[in-house]
């Protein structure tokens, strides 16, 4: 049976983020610290798109230098969030097959 809305197998799906991660992004999958740094960006930066934040930026009610501190503080802080146990996520993330 396939999976989800692509139609991927949840296997494939892992093999096809494996090879993401390590051909296009750089990351080694096996190192899970840039993985969930990679994920804190993201998260800040999905946080911000089309809302009353970006907005304020565009109208220029909040200045460029202030956009930035405000996004480097909350990524910092959710990477602060993200250190939980390197070994529990690892197992529940990373397939057992693909050697990670």
């Amino acid at each position: 049976m396939s999976g989800g809305v692509t139609g991927l197998s949840p296997q494939r799906e892992d093999e096809l983020i494996v090879q993401i991660l390590r051909d296009q992004v750089g990351i080694d999958p096996r190192s899970l610290r840039p993985i969930l740094r990679l994920a804190a960006l993201g998260l800040v930066n999905s946080a911000w798109r089309n809302t009353d934040v970006e907005n304020w930026h565009a109208e220029g009610r909040l200045h460029d230098g202030d956009m930035l501190r405000v996004n480097s503080h909350m990524s910092w802080r959710l990477d602060q969030l993200t250190r939980i146990s390197t070994q529990e996520v690892r197992t529940i993330l990373l397939p057992e097959w693909c050697g990670c």
